[in-house]
């Protein structure tokens, strides 16, 4: 389902580690940079859910598609507890759709086979998903996927700058392979 946009309606009331943790990983002994730490989970968070696709904590993701392909699997926003498909079926009215999702994650919407196909003359959107999605707690979100934020957290502490003097290479399997077998995009 070619995507048009999607946007996060409702967002996780709650982040994945405390600042207490970015401490602890990062070596810092004082509270006094809680707020900038704080600020960084957020940051991280949310650049580890665009890298791979997923939804971390529960949120509600609001996504629009162009059209569907029937017979081809496309990404969801693992793991996802509900989701309500919409499709227009003329310029102003919709209807409901049910449409199959894989077990997860990463999890994948498999649209239906219905022979329907309705494109807007507009070039609007013609299916919209309403998704409630991510783990339901922080303790359920996998240990690759908490340690990759605690280390793009420390790496955000110590870099605060957009330059440096010294050369910095990436250390091999860090990160990227953390995330790698949770992507659900390339």
């Amino acid at each position: 389902m070619p995507l048009a946009s999607i946007t996060v309606s409702v967002p996780p009331s709650a982040s994945v580690v405390t600042a207490a943790e970015v401490r602890a990983h990062a070596r810092v002994d004082s509270t006094h940079e809680d707020s900038y730490i704080t600020a960084l989970v957020k940051v991280a968070e949310r650049s580890i859910e665009d890298h791979t696709g997923l939804a971390l904590l529960t949120q509600t993701r609001i996504s629009l598609h162009r059209r569907v392909r029937v017979g081809v699997l496309e990404p969801a926003p693992s793991p996802v507890q509900s989701a309500t498909w919409a499709r227009y079926t003329s310029e102003t009215a919709t209807e409901a759709v049910t449409c199959r999702l894989t077990s997860g994650p990463p999890s994948f919407w498999y649209p239906p086979d219905d022979g329907f196909n309705y494109e807007r003359t507009d070039g609007s959107p013609t299916w919209s998903c309403t998704a409630v999605c991510g783990w339901s707690a922080a303790a359920d979100v996998p240990a690759p996927l908490r340690h990759a934020i605690l280390m793009l957290c420390g790496h955000l502490y110590d870099n605060r700058d957009i330059a440096t003097e010294k050369s910095v290479t990436e250390i091999p399997f860090t990160i990227s392979r953390l995330l790698a077998p949770y992507a659900i995009h390339p």
